[in-house]
């Protein structure tokens, strides 16, 4: 994405802007549109005026066929921004993260080192923050994985135990049950338990769902315990 997309300075009403080919971040975002159908979609929803926010040429390509030049538009990071937003996908959202990425370090390093300053370094800047900003997302998307494979911990186990057995009481108890019926409603739980959460063993259950299984033994009946 960010290779795909060279930022430019440009002369849009006699003031230097930076800005980028409207084609080029077409074929960055992937759109399914055609160029010449999504540019002049894009410049009407969202009022750009012409010689303030973009410019127009012709490019003269060779074709040995004939046919007419190709036109390009050059718009500013504004309208850049605007565009990728509107695209409404991942391309966009990466797109508009790093137009806006690009300015903020241009600021910084036009203030901060004007001797240093370059269009590359700016660019090269915001490529490394959006590198940074993707990894620290697959983290996240590690540990989110890691929680939702974790299993029960000792200390979760015994309190599984512990609702079962008080559940069986309260099943013999209510229903006036000979205590000799405690081995087969234990057995009844526990496979209800390894039916819902589909586990081999109580012990497998995510530990995300420890809450989830408390809540399943609290409501366990006489007619799913003896199943």
């Amino acid at each position: 994405m960010n290779d795909l997309i060279q930022i430019n300075q440009t002369q849009i009403n006699g003031t230097e802007v930076n800005s980028v080919n409207a084609r080029e971040l077409h074929e960055a975002l992937e759109s399914k549109y055609q160029f010449t159908d999504w540019i002049k979609t894009r410049l009407e929803e969202v009022g750009a005026v012409e010689n303030e926010e973009y410019i127009v040429f012709q490019k003269n390509l060779k074709n040995p066929q004939g046919g007419r030049p190709q036109k390009e538009y050059i718009i500013n990071l504004e309208l850049a921004k605007e565009f990728s937003m509107l695209e409404r996908n991942e391309k966009g959202k990466q797109a508009r993260r790093y137009f806006i990425e690009c300015e903020k370090q241009l600021k910084t390093q036009a203030l901060k080192h004007p001797e240093d300053f370059t269009m590359q370094s700016i660019i090269q800047m915001a490529q490394g923050f959006l590198s940074h900003g993707k990894q620290i997302k697959q983290i996240k998307s590690d540990v989110s994985e890691l929680k939702n494979t974790s299993t029960l911990d000792y200390a979760q186990q015994q309190k599984i135990q512990k609702a079962v057995a008080n559940k069986v009481v309260q099943l013999r108890q209510v229903h006036n049950l000979a205590k000799e019926m405690d081995k087969k409603l234990f057995q009844g739980i526990y496979h209800n338990l390894k039916e819902k959460f589909k586990v081999g063993s109580y012990k497998d259950i995510p530990k995300v769902k420890f809450m989830d299984a408390l809540y399943a033994i609290d409501k366990a009946s006489i007619k799913k315990a003896l199943v």
